[in-house]
């Protein structure tokens, strides 16, 4: 499980879990258990997190059951629904981490191929090749990787807008509550684009 922020650097990992855990059990290990000093958004700010982690107070996930990635908006044009317009603007910032990723990968071949070390060596090649890209990405001002990255960013941000911010506070971690900040962005999201 890794976080990223929006300059495409990894901010939180955690590496080592079998392949087989849910994201949610990795999730939950990762913000319950204070040695691993997970930093928590603030309040009245979210993370953006898919489908597979628990609706969560700070944690914000699109609406199930309804179209969320972006080539599928290409696909077919419109919106079936005003859950799908919240979903389509929840996807475009969230590609942030597929740019990381993408990134990451591409830079590190060892990553895309991994030799059959063991498994300890393997968990500290991933941890040591996301804190190069870190550095790199800080302190290298022109990276071919990193400026496609941006390229690709610039296209999904001109079709952002700003909505303003939903106010979470006084909201406890209940998915009900949750749900309720989801509604007012995407009332809000709808009301702007019309």
């Amino acid at each position: 499980m890794a976080v990223c922020d929006w300059d495409i650097c990894f901010t939180f990992v955690i590496a080592g879990w079998e392949g087989t855990a849910h994201d949610a059990r990795v999730f939950d290990n990762a913000i319950s258990t204070p040695s691993m000093h997970f930093s928590h958004p603030p309040p009245g700010k979210y993370y953006l997190v898919d489908s597979d982690y628990p609706t969560l107070n700070g944690y914000l996930g699109p609406y199930r059951c309804e179209r969320y990635h972006l080539p599928d908006f290409r696909r077919v044009a419109g919106f079936a629904n005003n859950n799908e317009v919240f979903n389509y603007y929840h996807s475009s910032p969230r590609c942030t981490i597929d740019r990381t990723f993408g990134v990451w990968k591409n830079r590190f071949a060892i990553i895309r191929k991994m030799p059959k070390f063991k498994y300890k060596t393997q968990v500290q090649i991933v941890c040591t090749t996301m804190a190069i890209h870190n550095f790199i990405r800080r302190n290298l001002i022109t990276d071919e990787q990193f400026i496609q990255a941006e390229d690709e960013s610039a296209k999904v941000l001109e079709e952002d807008i700003d909505i303003g911010e939903a106010s979470s506070s006084n909201l406890p971690g209940s998915s009900r509550q949750m749900q309720r900040v989801c509604d007012i962005i995407r009332d809000q999201l709808v009301n702007h684009i019309n």
